[in-house]
């Protein structure tokens, strides 16, 4: 019974002192300006509640119509997805004759457009521009790197070639092509997508692998919320495992190369635009200039306010989305791709 009690008495003494240490991290990691997790706002969405639907391959994309989206301080925008699933690049009675060749422009929620209306997003501005091109926007807001390949293959499955593909990449795109801890702890709180599962790959020493799917969900999401030291610890393992682990640059060159490989067999020009360049990897942009693929930098300084929505939203604003579309439509003209 003694030993019992005295075992207890251990038990309890290492659990305060373990609450002890914990509590005094947390007071310090909070102290140097360490925050818990904070999880996307609730967009308030109409007609429907949601933009999205789920999609076999890609794993959702949008639902067709006009939407009225409302963030979570009261900003709105107004938004119209085509029956296509694509974002309208034009107005309903603007038509554009069948033979007029086509300039697609894929990537994620900077090339979608998010939180921006239809007429401020850059695709919209480069076919006010090319009138001549007709511009469609392949960008879906969370979109990896493959699953804008799966789309131009679904699209050239369905025999309509285009002129010009415009892949338009940023870094972050990297841990969305490995379905990495850190886009799935990020996906997880973006209740509006719904349970979905996501395309993703590996890297190999011969490109990638066979695409798999994961399920969005992250254990103990709720608790990163609530605490710094926790959350920096996770974060701190997310870093490891797609440095050391998942190499996720690689996986992005192998699903470049594969996008180069279709547009070549297709007679279509092929150029990558670096829409972010913050925590850009030299070596992948290198090997990709050495696959003789243009790569085009589009890129803003996003630590300028006036870059983004703040306070409204952190995404490119509508001066931001002009100077890429300068820059983009700049770029093919010295390319002759135009």
């Amino acid at each position: 019974m003694i030993e019992s009690r005295k075992l207890l008495n251990n038990i309890v003494l290492l659990a305060l002192a373990v609450l002890t240490i914990f509590l005094f991290l947390e007071l310090v990691f909070r102290g140097f300006g360490i925050k818990p997790y904070v999880p996307y706002g609730k967009l308030n969405v109409t007609p429907g509640g949601t933009l999205f639907k789920k999609h076999e391959y890609l794993g959702y994309t949008h639902l067709p119509g006009s939407f009225h989206v409302t963030f979570p301080d009261g900003y709105t925008v107004e938004t119209t997805n085509l029956h296509s699933s694509f974002r309208a690049t034009r107005t309903h009675q603007a038509a554009v004759p069948a033979n007029r060749d086509k300039l697609w422009i894929f990537g994620c929620s900077y090339t979608y457009g998010y939180s921006l209306n239809d007429d401020e997003t850059y695709p919209w501005i480069v076919q006010n521009h090319l009138s001549n091109y007709d511009v469609q926007n392949f960008g879906v807001t969370g979109y990896s790197t493959l699953q804008s390949l799966i789309q131009l293959k679904l699209a050239i499955q369905k025999k309509e070639i285009p002129k010009i593909v415009v892949l338009a990449y940023a870094p972050f795109h990297d841990t969305r092509n490995t379905f990495a801890r850190s886009w799935r702890k990020s996906l997880s709180s973006r209740k509006y997508l719904g349970e979905r599962n996501i395309p993703f790959v590996r890297a190999t020493d011969g490109g990638i692998t066979e695409i798999k799917y994961g399920r969005i969900g992250y254990w103990g999401l709720e608790l990163l919320t609530r605490s710094s030291f926790l959350n920096y610890i996770d974060d701190r393992i997310n870093i490891v495992q797609d440095k050391y682990f998942l190499k996720s640059s690689l996986a992005t060159m192998g699903i470049i190369t594969e996008f180069n490989k279709i547009c070549k067999d297709n007679n279509i020009k092929f150029v990558v635009a670096i829409i972010s360049n913050t925590g850009i990897n030299a070596n992948l942009i290198d090997r990709i200039k050495q696959q003789e693929i243009p790569v085009i930098d589009i890129s803003v300084d996003m630590s300028i306010k006036a870059n983004t929505n703040q306070p409204h939203d952190w995404h490119p604003s509508y001066k931001a989305n002009q100077q890429y579309a300068i820059k983009l439509i700049n770029g093919l003209k010295i390319l002759n791709a135009i």
